[in-house]
């Protein structure tokens, strides 16, 4: 039982440190809907440390369908407070986890057209709390949607552009390459992510790690252990590089950094 815990660890948090992830396409439609290809989200999160999320993101998308007159977007128990295409308010429906987008008038195909969603959310299903505060993603089939309104695809894939404030004294890891990482406030700090490769949203995720004691000047002795048994696994599921292939150790530390945080919450 316990080999078979830690690798599913392994598997959900090397997640956030890789270019490349593997979905279950047979959980997805195999022929979603698609009036609009996402091609770009830059997003401005805020994550409480009871789980509670708040969301004003922005996708940039080419409309594939000759004058599409509604949007669907999956959003599975969000609040949407409201939503705006190139900048002008939009009509919009929630109905049967769907965000339904209402343009004033059809755009014709191949219109590059900008999508804002203002939102909040408590998720209950999609995002997992341990009983130390640490919070993160599942990553299961049909998730995403749960913390994050978008087409829930494997064929979706996209650039972001994360800006995420979190609990102060939190450490927050993400899809893609670590940006600015500063203090707003005692309250809160912020940090931000961005990818250079397209990245599905079925595999966008984040991990909220609550009062992580952190070496300003060395890794600990732990951490080095920690790196050391991940250097030695040959498991073919999991791949660790850099995108922009400088410095891959970075990478691997912060895996067993949040491993060994998240172990010791499992009790494994």
């Amino acid at each position: 039982m316990k080999k078979s815990k830690l690798s599913i660890l392994l598997v959900v948090f090397f997640v956030f440190i890789t270019e490349n992830s593997f979905a279950q396409n047979w959980d997805y439609e195999l022929y979603p809907r698609a009036d609009i290809e996402l091609t770009h989200l830059d997003a401005e999160l805020k994550l409480e440390s009871d789980g509670r999320i708040q969301g004003d993101i922005m996708y940039s998308g080419t409309l594939k369908n000759s004058f599409a007159d509604s949007l669907f977007f999956d959003a599975a128990s969000l609040d949407i407070q409201s939503v705006t295409i190139n900048g002008r308010e939009a009509d919009f429906i929630v109905q049967d986890l769907k965000l339904i987008i209402i343009p004033e008038e059809p755009f014709s195909i191949d219109t590059e057209i900008q999508i804002g969603i203002n939102y909040e959310g408590n998720p209950s299903f999609g995002i997992h709390k341990s009983n130390s505060g640490t919070i993160w993603t599942s990553l299961l089939p049909l998730s995403t949607r749960h913390w994050l309104p978008t087409i829930d695809s494997p064929r979706t894939q996209l650039l972001t552009d994360l800006m995420i404030t979190h609990p102060a004294g939190t450490m927050i890891v993400s899809n893609g390459r670590k940006g600015i990482s500063e203090v707003i406030d005692t309250e809160y700090e912020r940090t931000s992510f961005s990818t250079v490769n397209h990245v599905s949203v079925s595999s966008l995720g984040w991990a909220l790690l609550n009062e992580v004691q952190t070496a300003s000047t060395a890794l600990s002795e732990e951490l080095r252990n920690s790196f050391s048994t991940f250097s030695r696994r040959s498991d073919p599921q999991i791949y660790v590089y850099s995108e922009t292939g400088q410095n891959p150790e970075e990478y691997l530390f912060t895996g067993a950094e949040i491993f060994n945080r998240v172990a010791s919450d499992l009790n494994i």
